[in-house]
């Protein structure tokens, strides 16, 4: 056998570096099991580095930078059962379980190969440049790690990659050759609030499935990413922080229940190549303000937007044919609901707007079709009405006997109402008939309400009384 000259000496951190040769560190007599701090240069292979994790139980520093990894071949596997390693990488499951908390790797090495890094105690870790692919499970459950550093080739995330680092905090990527994030990549990582592309024209394909679910991002803005097409199941499912995400217009396929849950998005909108939104895509975002349905939606598929309460007005695109089981169930604030573009009634699943106070709501339908919506289950319960008619005409202008029972007064935007009579809803109209404001009163005698309504225009309130009857009050909003 070739004789090795090892050389010991103090490290910065006073630990020790030592040279060795492949396979040396396996047999178990050339490092200490106590060294706090280890670096190591030459070759090493599976072996080594799986004796080292194994062993080397008080390390809280190891430096690979100098270091080759060569193939191995092993009679007897590795604890996880794999007995073939190639060289260049860092290999399955070699360091799993190590207890150092800085870990620099090995320049030069193309992939960190499935489970290299499980369960380790590392805090921190920049990928060297040189980096193509993270693989299954290779940082799964490290759950002290709280930052990573992506270099520039990283082409694949692979499937669990970081799953159930649960201090990871910031994931920052170049993203320039990226194109796969793989299912579960970052699920469970629940501190995870920021994913960063540091480049201009990330090359992003894919999102797998549940790749981001439970983590704590609060935006995202992914325009950037022109070539993302999909997006998988769950993929950003009980994200109960995220506030916003921004897609590129692009994305064609998006997967059952992509936004599930999270209770603090406010605004989404469908980018434009998607045609069809699937089952419970945004199921349970309560705090929804806005979402935006292009024309070209085809479909909303069951439950998809099942308990968003927020929202008082909508208008559904020309091109929407279906609508699937419970899709608005929940809606309880909604006032205003405009197919006024379609050309036919469409079609319903079951209880799609179960919770909807429909006999409070104004369904606006084109000309020429109010009889065959007023015909129509599920559709027929809504106060239906078409563009083109009056507002004037329709809710009738308060008279002297009315005055004495109702008060109304609109300034600086704040809308307070009082009547004599229990009201169900109101609603605001500006002078081409327009629906601009709508609050269910739940029979209460008098509200006061912001109405976000720009001051010096003219407004006609509607009231519509528990008694069914309507009437209405022309008001100019006053600036004091």
């Amino acid at each position: 056998m070739l004789a090795v000259a090892s050389v010991f000496f103090p490290a910065l951190c006073g630990g020790v570096t030592l040279d060795v040769l492949s396979g040396e560190i396996a047999c178990g007599e050339l490092v200490g099991r106590t060294e706090a701090s280890l670096t190591l240069r030459g070759s090493a292979n599976a072996a080594d580095l799986a004796w080292i994790a194994d062993n080397c139980r008080e390390l809280r520093i190891l430096d690979l930078s100098g270091l080759t990894i060569e193939p191995c071949s092993l009679e007897k596997g590795l604890a996880n059962g794999l007995r073939e390693f190639p060289g260049g990488v860092l290999p399955a499951y070699s360091l799993s379980g190590l207890m150092a908390q800085t870990l620099v790797l090995p320049e030069g090495i193309s992939e960190i190969c499935d489970g290299a890094l499980l369960g380790s105690a590392v805090t921190g870790l920049t990928l060297p440049a040189s980096v193509r692919l993270i693989g299954q499970g290779a940082f799964a459950a490290c759950e002290a790690l709280r930052h990573v550093s992506l270099g520039a080739s990283v082409e694949i995330i692979g499937p669990c990659a970081f799953r159930g680092c649960v201090s990871l905090a910031s994931v920052e990527a170049d993203g320039s050759r990226l194109v796969e994030i793989g299912e579960k990549a970052f699920s469970g990582c629940r501190k995870l609030s920021a994913l960063t592309f540091t480049s201009p024209d990330p090359a992003l394909t894919a999102i797998g499935d549940e790749a981001f679910g439970a983590t704590d991002l609060q935006t995202l803005d992914l325009s950037a990413c022109t070539a993302l097409r999909s997006i998988g199941r769950r993929a950003f499912a009980a994200c109960a922080s995220l506030e916003e995400l921004v897609l590129p217009s692009g994305v064609v396929s998006i997967g059952d229940g992509v936004l599930f849950g999270c209770q603090s998005l406010r605004t989404f909108a469908l980018p434009e190549a998607l045609n069809d939104l699937p089952a419970m895509a945004l199921a349970g975002a309560s705090a929804l303000e806005d979402i935006s349905l292009h024309d070209g939606v085809r479909s909303l598929g069951e439950y998809s937007l099942t308990g968003i309460d927020g929202i008082t007005g909508l208008s559904l695109p020309s091109s929407l044919r279906e609508i699937g089981t419970g899709v608005f169930e929940g809606w309880s604030s909604l006032q205003t609901l405009m197919v006024d573009k379609h050309s036919e009634v469409p079609i319903l699943g079951a209880d799609v707007w179960a919770g909807v106070n429909q006999s409070e709501a104004i369904l606006t339908v084109a000309p020429g079709l109010e009889a065959e919506f007023a015909a129509a289950p599920q559709w027929k319960e809504f106060m239906i009405r078409t563009p083109d008619e009056s507002t004037l005409d329709r809710v009738p202008a308060i008279d002297d006997q009315a005055a004495a029972v109702i008060d109304a007064k609109l300034e600086n935007s704040v809308l307070t109402v009082k009547s004599s009579e229990k009201i169900s809803a109101v609603t605001v109209y500006d002078t081409d008939g327009r629906a601009v404001f709508g609050i269910g009163a739940n029979g209460s005698t008098a509200l006061e309400t912001a109405t976000g309504l720009p001051v010096g225009r003219i407004y006609i309130v509607a009231l519509r009384l528990h008694s069914g009857v309507e009437t209405g009050i022309k008001l100019v909003n006053i600036k004091l």
